[in-house]
């Protein structure tokens, strides 16, 4: 089976099962319901539109440059407020203040509405960093961006506040390297560690920067490359294969550090 490129989950679905993959979004204090899209919308980068009880508004965050007036689809924080919304956090009244106001859920996702009226979740407020440039760096966005990268099967951007540097941890698409013949006998291991398959990596990842326009400190500047699938396993993904950040941020401190010394900084 050849998996169609960029890699998604619904598409993969789609091409295992041979059934139609239909997403939604929400969260636990949705009760999951937020949005969900349409069957015959089979847009991978779109969670739908929302349902009939939901009303959704994007907020503008300024630091992040996500506004509702961004041209031509307005981006920005999204607050959900609906009947199938709780009400507050059990016994925790200061987070309960903190992320319901007057009825809307701060979800702390960054959307974007698009021109048929469907919500794309494009960003996180956490994962964003300001390193001593002063220009804020979306990680999560800019993760979303670089897995288009061919060469790339995962990978966790990491961006400090005490170097300008932007770096990455990255699972290399293993077909897709190989056939580079960059080192045709070595094994997939040796192959990882070779300065031509990191070097093969880093123009992928160039590529992939100025075809999106990205801005200058947004480039990835040094990688370290790992020869294991990410899963829930060996550590690196949740049981909802999502990245496990903070956790994979302690384990592999040794090898970001390495990354920024190379680079002539710190962490």
């Amino acid at each position: 089976m050849v998996l169609p490129y960029p890699f998604n989950v619904p598409n993969f679905l789609e091409r295992f099962f041979g059934v139609p993959v239909n997403q939604g979004y929400g969260l636990t204090e949705t009760c999951g319901g937020g949005t969900v899209g349409d069957p015959t919308d089979l847009d991978p980068s779109s969670a739908g539109a929302p349902i009939c009880c939901t009303e959704i508004k994007l907020v503008d965050q300024p630091k992040m440059k996500y506004t509702s007036k961004d041209q031509p689809c307005p981006r920005g924080e999204i607050w959900i407020r609906g009947g199938q919304v709780t009400n507050g956090y059990y016994k925790m009244p200061e987070k309960t203040s903190e992320d319901f106001i007057s009825g809307w859920f701060k979800t702390g996702d960054i959307g974007r509405l698009n021109l048929n009226g469907t919500i794309s979740i494009i960003d996180r407020m956490k994962n964003l960093v300001k390193p001593p440039h002063g220009e804020y760096v979306a990680i999560e966005n800019l993760e979303s961006i670089y897995k288009n990268s061919p060469l790339v099967a995962n990978l966790i951007v990491y961006a400090s506040s005490n170097d300008n540097n932007v770096v990455a941890l990255v699972q290399p698409n293993k077909l897709a390297l190989q056939k580079l013949n960059l080192n045709a006998e070595s094994k997939w291991e040796d192959l990882c560690k070779s300065p031509e398959a990191k070097k093969a990596v880093m123009d992928s990842l160039a590529k992939t920067w100025k075809e999106n326009n990205l801005k200058s400190f947004e480039k990835i500047m040094a990688v370290a490359l790992y020869p294991d699938e990410w899963t829930p396993d060996n550590g690196w993904l949740t049981a909802a294969m999502k990245i496990k950040r903070a956790e994979v941020v302690i384990d592999r401190k040794d090898d970001l550090s390495r990354l920024y010394r190379d680079l002539g900084g710190h962490i």
